[in-house]
């Protein structure tokens, strides 16, 4: 998308008036990062970061902002978009999990019993196999095991990491 002169003055209008407001030296502090990531010379590079330390914690130990980071993440997976933000900050605050599968790694197998459902945060993509056969692959923020988890029924593929994935899953015992 070209970028217009009007829309490159007003971005040039923005950063001075954000250097005007915070000035370079504040917006260097780790702390004012870690508050202010949007106003951050890489703001959402700090974001993501912020977003994996949530993911990280211990459910249970978890802060409001942990599962503000988590939740504005889910958001952005189809299968989360007819849920609630209420539904999803509750599937944040429990057993939500960062898992990091190696590449050539199942995550599970066609057949088994689905017991969670899992979004690619990063890295990936995963193929997806049907009887054998790599139907199509999944790229973050992609989600997949959720019709098992659901119904109860079995898996009807198996899940492969084409690269080093970190996922998060959430399993029966913590969807809502």
């Amino acid at each position: 998308v070209p970028i217009s002169r009007h829309s490159l003055r007003a971005y040039e209008a923005a950063r001075t008036a954000q250097d005007a407001i915070f000035p370079k030296w504040m917006r260097a502090r780790p702390d004012f990062q870690k508050v202010f990531p949007r106003f951050c010379a890489d703001g959402r590079q700090a974001e993501d970061e912020l977003t994996i330390s949530a993911f990280e914690k211990d459910p249970l130990e978890r802060t409001s902002e942990d599962c503000r980071y988590i939740t504005k993440w889910m958001r952005q997976a189809d299968a989360m978009k007819t849920l609630t933000r209420k539904t999803i900050t509750k599937l944040a605050m429990r057993r939500v999990r960062l898992i990091t599968v190696e590449k050539n790694r199942d995550v599970f197998h066609q057949g088994d019993v689905g017991d969670a459902f899992y979004m690619i945060f990063d890295g990936g993509p995963v193929d997806v196999i049907v009887d054998g056969v790599c139907v199509t692959q999944l790229h973050a923020p992609a989600s997949f095991g959720e019709l098992s988890l659901i119904t109860g029924g079995p898996r009807l593929a198996t899940i492969r990491a084409a690269a080093r994935t970190r996922s998060r899953n959430a399993s029966r015992a913590s969807s809502v």
